[in-house]
């Protein structure tokens, strides 16, 4: 009789397990296949369903970080990580996914240190690796992030996603030949991947030593009725070779107060350090009639906080009547698609000494096109070009405009602008520019 209740109570326990193990099984199907399927409530319900019975089950805390994660709670997913990583603090996938998640919600330090983690005991590990390189490239350090993708690369030279990662790196950089020809190797090696072929094509015309030709037109209306000023400019622009920066040779023309003058100049945009740029813009006119004899601009722009920059510049104009000096600046912040930036211009004359500012904001349509709107005031909230300007002692301004390339290589560019000035008649500017890029 004993013996035959053992029996029962055994066959009841093995089928109880059986079904609990069968019931399991079945409940982590079903949370993947929701996960797959992005249906992250559903597999949030059915982890949490399990969990309430076994806590610390490995799996189902897994599929729930995911869930949380790729749905954008990152907060929960990092608490469910933290759980697990007490209690498996060795687990390199638990430990990834928790950097993974940190670099997401754009906890660089965080992130960095549990990659780091990773690698302090499994020096190896590539996916750790790759991701303090993809930190490094969101924090803007390049070259950090290209020295660790080209060491991974040492020993997985047919991994077509690490040549995409760092040719994506090297174009961000300017170096557009290495880019081009990590591109390129990551569409030979996996030629079906769309992704790869879009971006090769989207960055062809960055590859290239860029050739452009403008003709720049403007003119000034004044509410005195005065004959318009008329200016006009050629621009031809190209790239110097080897990444060193943008070059523009320029001739300008202006016809003011029956008086006509001529301007020969050229602008260069030089590539500095890591994430800074210059201007320097160099002018000369024979006549000296309305433009200064001689006149530059030197100015550096530094990008800090991975999406604002600012610049510092000096400007001298040696105009046969009075030499001036300006002291001028700008900071400027990206927000998505929305480019925001401050200018301010301070000059220093011989009996005060004048200040001026502008605001614009630009919404990009992509790397080239644009729109935009803008406000200043002071004595004088623009860039100075002839003596005429620097006659002005106080004034508002208000701008709109667009740039824009149609089929990749027309530009049309249109700006509008009407000051008020306090001392001297309004005026209203109409600023038209076409142009071609090769």
């Amino acid at each position: 009789m004993k013996r035959n209740i053992l029996v029962c109570l055994s066959l009841v326990i093995v089928l109880s397990v059986i079904g609990f193990s069968a019931d399991w099984i079945n409940s982590k199907d079903k949370a993947l296949q929701a996960l797959r399927s992005k249906d992250y409530s559903l597999a949030i319900e059915i982890c949490l369903e399990q969990l309430a019975s076994t806590p610390d089950d490995y799996e189902f805390n897994f599929i729930l970080s995911y869930a949380y994660a790729f749905s954008n709670q990152w907060e929960k997913a990092i608490d469910v990580l933290d759980k697990m990583i007490a209690l498996y603090p060795d687990n390199s996938d638990v430990l990834l996914f928790w950097a993974r998640v940190q670099s997401w919600m754009k906890n660089s330090e965080a992130a960095e240190s549990g990659y780091n983690r990773i690698l302090t005991s499994n020096p190896d590990n590539v996916e750790a690796m790759i991701g303090l390189a993809e930190v490094a490239s969101r924090t803007k350090d390049n070259p950090k992030a290209i020295d660790i993708y080209e060491k991974i690369l040492h020993s997985s030279q047919d991994n077509p996603d690490l040549h995409f990662r760092l040719g994506r790196v090297y174009l961000w950089d300017g170096n557009y030949n290495k880019a081009r020809e990590h591109m390129e190797e990551a569409v030979r090696l996996d030629p079906e991947n769309t992704e790869y072929q879009q971006v090769l094509t989207n960055s062809r015309p960055q590859f290239t030593d860029n050739f452009e030709i403008r003709y720049q037109h403007r003119i000034e209306s004044f509410s005195d009725q005065r004959d318009n000023y008329i200016d006009q400019e050629f621009v031809f622009q190209f790239s110097v070779p080897k990444n060193m920066g943008t070059l523009l040779l320029k001739y300008n023309q202006t016809s003011r107060f029956d008086e006509q003058d001529h301007q020969y100049g050229m602008e260069f945009y030089p590539h500095l350090w890591n994430g800074a740029y210059g201007y320097l813009d160099l002018n000369y006119s024979s006549k000296a009639l309305l433009y200064p004899q001689i006149s530059f601009l030197a100015e550096v722009y530094q990008t800090f906080l991975s999406s604002a920059e600012f610049s510092l510049g000096y400007r001298r104009m040696n105009f046969r009547t009075n030499p001036i000096s300006i002291y001028l600046g700008s900071l400027g912040y990206y927000l998505g698609r929305f480019y925001t930036y401050f200018r301010w211009y301070y000059s220093l004359e011989d009996k005060v000494n004048t200040f001026s500012w502008t605001i614009n904001i630009r919404r990009y349509f992509s790397k080239d096109n644009y729109v935009s709107l803008g406000y200043g005031q002071g004595s004088r909230p623009f860039d100075i070009s002839t003596i005429d300007d620097f006659l002005i002692t106080q004034s508002r301004i208000f701008q709109a405009g667009f740039i824009w390339y149609f089929f990749k290589g027309i530009r049309l560019e249109f700006h509008f602008s009407h000051t008020d000035e306090k001392a001297s008649p309004d005026r209203n500017t109409f600023y038209v520019c076409t142009g071609y890029r090769w």
